[in-house]
């Protein structure tokens, strides 16, 4: 029997209809259940998953989650979380164990809990109490921390369902009403919550690039006595950073979830904390234990984090004198040895602070991948995930040269859509997706040394690429070890906060001459690019990481009327976006200019008005929005996209 909030698990087998009719009595008492699953006429009214990641931060009685066809870690991640104290989690399941390693994975956890199996009706959980020892002594402490004229930051650390931002909230509704307070997060979601317990008329809530615009724009801008972050370790870290600096005489909030579904708050404490110590503002760090949602030791929590390898806690000390050995990981191993995936796994998502349940899935049980790891003695101190990419048939790459994206083949999208080569596609290729090494191996070369194990292993493809958020570290050590850059992304991104590059290593000879020609191409594109990355809002790129970009680049290819008109194809007849074209569009219509060709004929007044906005007089997108009298950028991308394709088609007709 569930007690009064501990929370429970039961599970149902069978068809789809069985397994909907035995979770319905089991349900049958309850006012507010949340089924989970597709729409496949089992049901009578089902939430998507895209209807689940917006609920979050609700609390129901109990979730019935379909896992009929698969298991998506994040949605069980997210589906647990709803469950108020005293709730259950119904898993429906089919007759027969799940496959892959995943499946082998969930079920060995499912026969080790105490999951009920029965079919009796829930009873109704009570109400949830209010608050906690712990949220308590956080809204005291920020409070009385708040009171003082040295502006502090405060490190507000906890697993989900302690009650973190409802306390943040608290302690924020105990500021007297002239106070000054702003928040913002990564995304309108991850604030609901300080805001519903906050209380406040007069609490203004912004992005955080909007607010590192203002402040940095020269703009009339008030001071800010307090500034709330909340889920903090999904803001990118140098947009963290460089907020903090643009706000030095505000009291800083900064509230994250450390083991949770959306991403691990484990890289938010080893490379945010030691920055926040280093800077001006005395630092205080607030960790709620206690949870309020639920029981502690709840059943329910324990299995989900077991599943999701989300209680990730790396050995403090590895052995440091043992001679270390590099080998690839056998998956299966993983599964057998539940001590060796949480090492290997720990330490991937401790080097990403995205790493998300999904992640588990994808390394277990994704047909192309390959890990590597360094053992020294029986601990593994560093791993590097790598994804076999390229080599598609002709009808694959046209179907990505029109938008389609295939899944595990990010290197041969990006040269088909974005450096205009899809003869690029067909070669081998393997994708460095993250490298790990823990933090108390770092800087004795074991990541160099692993990727020169990958590199012998994988020798045998054209070549090996890379994809990440450009720092000037990481960009030199990759350029130590071979590897050149061949494209710098068009805008930041939103998850690192800095525009991505695209680096490869060549083994085969068709592989060096595409990296000639797109190096030769970055080069002529390469100024455009770095005025409208500086002109974009963001934190600015630093001068070592240009530096490092413009290492060694070749003399530019020159725009000719045939390469003009190839770039121009690709975004008439496919899905190229328009500023990866560089300065051929704008050369085009200045070309059909000077031939005397009204190129506005035919065309709206937004059309007109985006096309000489971004294209002839090479505005920023918030710009042209402006002018054009468009709130959202992305209408006055299309319009420019509909703009040239009408141009195209007006000369190809001979109008």
């Amino acid at each position: 029997m569930v007690g009064p909030r501990e929370r429970g698990l039961v599970v149902v087998r069978g068809t789809r209809a069985q397994t909907a009719a035995r979770a319905m009595r089991v349900v049958a008492a309850l006012a507010d259940v949340v089924w989970v699953g597709p729409a496949d006429g089992a049901v009578v009214s089902v939430c998507s998953r895209a209807q689940l990641r917006r609920g979050l931060g609700r609390s129901c009685d109990a979730v019935v989650l379909d896992l009929h066809s698969e298991i998506d870690g994040n949605v069980l991640g997210q589906a647990h979380g709803l469950i108020r104290g005293g709730g259950v989690l119904v898993l429906r399941l089919p007759r027969d164990p799940l496959a892959g390693r995943m499946g082998h994975w969930f079920e060995h956890h499912l026969a080790k809990t105490e999951a009920r199996w029965e079919e009796h009706p829930i009873p109704a959980p009570p109400r949830p109490p209010c608050g906690s020892t712990d949220q308590d002594a956080l809204v005291a402490a920020l409070v009385r921390g708040w009171d003082s004229d040295t502006p502090g930051v405060s490190v507000v650390l906890a697993d989900r369902g302690r009650g973190k931002s409802a306390g943040v909230g608290r302690a924020l509704a105990a500021l007297p009403e002239h106070t000054s307070v702003a928040i913002c997060g990564p995304h309108p979601a991850a604030i609901q919550e300080v805001l519903a317990f906050s209380g406040r008329r007069n609490l203004g809530t912004i992005e955080p690039l909007a607010l590192l615009e203002r402040r940095t724009s020269g703009a009339v801008w008030n001071p800010i006595d307090v500034l709330v972050v909340d889920e903090a370790a999904q803001v990118p870290v140098p947009l963290l950073q460089a907020m903090a600096r643009a706000v030095p005489e505000a009291h800083l909030v900064l509230a994250t979830t450390i083991h949770g579904y959306e991403g691990t708050g484990h890289g938010f404490e080893h490379r945010v904390l030691p920055w926040l110590r280093a800077e001006e503002r005395p630092v205080m760090v607030h960790t709620l234990a206690e949870p309020i949602r639920w029981e502690a030791d709840d059943p329910l929590e324990q299995f989900v984090s077991a599943v999701l390898v989300l209680d990730i806690e790396l050995n403090a000390q590895p052995p440091g004198d043992a001679l270390p050995r590099m080998e690839m990981v056998d998956r299966d191993a993983l599964v057998r040895d539940p001590a060796l995936l949480r090492s290997v796994f720990g330490l991937l998502a401790r080097a990403h602070y995205r790493t998300t349940p999904a992640d588990l899935q994808h390394l277990l049980d994704d047909p192309d991948v390959c890990l590597h790891a360094v053992w020294k003695g029986n601990a593994v101190v560093a791993v590097g995930w790598l994804v076999a990419d390229g080599g598609l048939d002709e009808p694959t790459i046209q179907a990505v040269a029109r938008g389609v994206r295939p899944r595990g083949a990010a290197l041969a999208d990006s040269f088909v859509c974005h450096s205009g080569r899809p003869d690029a596609a067909r070669l081998s290729m393997w994708r460095s997706v993250r490298t790990a090494v823990h933090p108390a191996q770092r800087g004795r070369g074991l990541a160099r040394r692993l990727v020169e194990h990958e590199h012998a292993v994988h020798c045998s493809a054209d070549l090996i690429g890379t994809m990440f958020g450009a720092t000037p570290g990481l960009v030199r050590m990759r350029q130590a070890l071979g590897y050149q850059v061949v494209r710098l992304g068009l805008s930041r991104s939103a998850r690192s906060g800095v525009p991505s590059v695209v680096m490869v290593r060549p083994h085969s000879a068709a592989a060096r001459q595409l990296v000639l020609d797109l190096r030769e191409a970055l080069a002529r594109d390469l100024p455009s690019q770095l005025q409208r990355l500086t002109e974009a809002p963001g934190v600015p790129l630093s001068s070592e990481l240009v530096a490092a970009i413009r290492a060694d680049l070749p003399p530019p290819a020159p725009w000719t009327d045939a390469s003009v008109r190839s770039a121009l194809q690709r975004v008439v007849e496919g899905a190229t976006p328009i500023d990866v074209l560089g300065d051929a569009p704008a050369l085009w219509l200045e070309t059909l200019t000077a031939q005397g060709v009204d190129w506005t004929d035919g065309l709206s007044t937004l059309e007109v008005c985006a096309v000489q906005g971004r294209v002839v007089d090479g505005a920023a997108w918030r710009a042209v929005a402006a002018a054009c009298g468009i709130d959202a950028v992305p209408v006055v991308q299309r319009a420019v996209r509909r703009g040239i394709r009408a141009i195209w088609q007006r000369l190809e007709a001979g109008e």
